[in-house]
């Protein structure tokens, strides 16, 4: 049942749409982490970090290398909020990703019904293919040797037809068989 409902809300605009946010959710993805790395790198070079101090690099005076405590702590801030942004990315990610493998699971779905469908009309087209070519095997054969009788008719249609039938429904009940032991 709940396969159903999913296939009916299924809407390729809705499908495009998923794309489109995926896409975007990917390259945003891409540039928050390269944010992330680039504050680590920068938390990492004490040079980096004292050479923040613009104001006084302006007015010319030089400030320590180690004495960066103000600006370390301002980008170890900046860190974590960005790492809160991945972590909230990676997790609409996931469900981005969740929401496609539904929507792939539904499209196998409804390509398997399209699949046995196609069987079944291969079944039932072998059917009456069969019955055609007995009934146009032994019917000339048999209406030329009984002189074009009705009765000559009738046994050829309803060798056909039985062919038809009789190959149809073993056709059928094997095809649900084979479905049985996939089931």
């Amino acid at each position: 049942n709940l396969l159903a409902y999913l296939e009916e809300s299924v809407d390729r605009s809705k499908l495009r749409e998923l794309l489109q946010y995926s896409k975007k959710l990917s390259r945003f993805e891409q540039k928050a982490l390269n944010i992330r790395d680039a504050i680590e790198e920068v938390l990492e070079q004490d040079e980096d970090l004292a050479a923040m101090y613009l104001t006084q690099k302006i007015n010319g005076d030089t400030r320590a290398i180690t004495d960066h405590d103000e600006v370390e702590l301002m980008m170890e801030t900046y860190l974590k909020q960005v790492e809160e942004i991945v972590n909230h990315v990676e997790s609409v990610s996931s469900h981005v990703r969740t929401t496609e493998d539904v929507v792939n699971i539904i499209l196998d779905s409804q390509r398997n019904s399209l699949l046995l469908l196609e069987i079944r009309l291969t079944i039932l087209t072998v059917g009456l293919s069969t019955g055609t070519f007995l009934s146009g095997l032994f019917g000339m054969n048999l209406v030329n040797t009984l002189e074009a009788s009705p009765t000559a008719f009738y046994f050829v249609s309803g060798v056909a037809f039985t062919s038809i039938v009789t190959l149809s429904v073993i056709g059928l009940r094997a095809m649900r068989k084979v479905l049985r032991k996939i089931n």
